[in-house]
């Protein structure tokens, strides 16, 4: 949960904000800022479909962490903005689901989910909160700056 908060809150704290300085207009903004909901809707479900049907949670999580991965580490260097958003969408559909997944694994391993769930839960906000903490320091470090939050996302 932590270190999926982590990449989360990398990356979406920044990406408006990185998506201005790239001299994109309010409208490609918006788009930008509407991967994560849009993947979250879409990609929650389907990825429940396929852990319940198709394979474990843990190795769907595993497949949709490197995938993410794989497509910020991608879309890190692009300026262009119909390949940066296909990126960024896509790393979204993967993203998103890995905290559902980890949820649901969650009450089915947990001793006494109803109580200790809730424990385990906060360290998702807690890695967001670190993960933007983070990318806050790394962009003190000399020639480092917004665009790297999508580098710094898929390292993590």
């Amino acid at each position: 949960m932590f270190v999926s908060g982590n990449v989360i809150g990398v990356w979406t704290s920044a990406m408006m904000e990185y998506l201005r300085t790239l001299g994109f207009g309010d409208y490609q903004i918006s788009l930008g800022a509407s991967t994560f909901p849009i993947a979250a809707i879409v990609s929650s479900m389907v990825a429940g479909q396929i852990a319940d049907r198709r394979m474990a949670s843990e190795k769907l999580m595993a497949i949709c962490s490197l995938g993410s991965g794989v497509l910020l580490l991608l879309a890190w260097q692009r300026t262009e903005f119909l390949s940066l958003w296909g990126l960024l969408l896509g790393a979204a559909l993967l993203a998103s689901p890995v905290i559902p997944l980890g949820t649901a694994m969650s009450f089915r391993h947990l001793e006494d989910a109803a109580r200790n769930f809730p424990l385990v839960r906060v360290w998702a906000t807690i890695g967001w909160v670190t993960g933007a903490l983070l990318l806050s320091a790394w962009q003190h470090l000399p020639g480092r700056g917004l665009g790297d939050a999508m580098a710094l996302a898929s390292a993590l």
